[in-house]
């Protein structure tokens, strides 16, 4: 009898071990699993700035004052290039001149437009450059020629005089954007030019 409550002794206490090893390896393997399942958090994308949305070059700017202006570029001197704010808008600020005028221009960095520009007529090549007087009406219909979309009726004009010619000076506003100028009367060409493309 005592030999027989001895064997079931053994056989509980081996249950209980048998049970406790079982649970600590299940127990066991869950925490590895979950741990090994662990996803980390994806890389963040690319932040080249050498993107689509990069700003122009000093280069580019220059190329594209040139070729609104229509000058080659051995024909110019003096040229200067440099980055500012314009009415809240970053542009490259760029002059150069030629043998007869006096360039600026303003270039978006963003997108490359031109938002504004300017010339003026050296005084030195205008005393020798052959002409004939105009009249106002001719200054008008020439004033519609160098803008496009313009009708006689958009230009603003009257006439003044500096101290050696008689002259004309107008203004016009065509899709938001302020044309001003000023023409020699006397010799019949425009010897001033100013766009500002961001008018309202």
């Amino acid at each position: 009898m005592k030999k027989f409550i001895g064997v079931v002794c053994i056989l509980i206490v081996g249950f209980a071990c048998g049970f406790y090893l079982s649970g600590s390896q299940v127990f066991s393997s869950f925490n590895t699993n979950n741990t090994n399942t662990k996803q980390s958090a994806p890389l963040p994308a690319s932040t080249d700035k050498t993107s689509s949305g990069s700003e122009i070059t000093e280069d580019e700017a220059r190329v594209i004052a040139l070729h609104d202006a229509n000058v080659d570029l051995n024909a110019i001197y003096n040229l200067r290039v440099h980055a500012e704010n314009y009415y809240g808008i970053d542009i490259y600020d760029v002059e150069f001149d030629t043998n007869d005028k006096e360039y600026n221009y303003n270039i978006d960095r963003q997108s490359g437009a031109v938002i504004a520009m300017d010339y003026e007529i050296d005084e030195r090549y205008l005393r020798d450059v052959p002409g004939k007087f105009i009249s106002q009406q001719e200054a008008v219909d020439l004033a519609v020629q160098n803008i496009p979309g313009a009708k006689a009726a958009d230009i603003q004009i009257r006439q003044g005089h500096d101290d050696h010619y008689a002259e004309y000076e107008g203004r016009a506003v065509v899709d938001n954007t302020r044309y001003e100028f000023t023409i020699n009367a006397d010799k019949g060409l425009i010897t001033e030019w100013e766009v500002d493309r961001k008018a309202r």
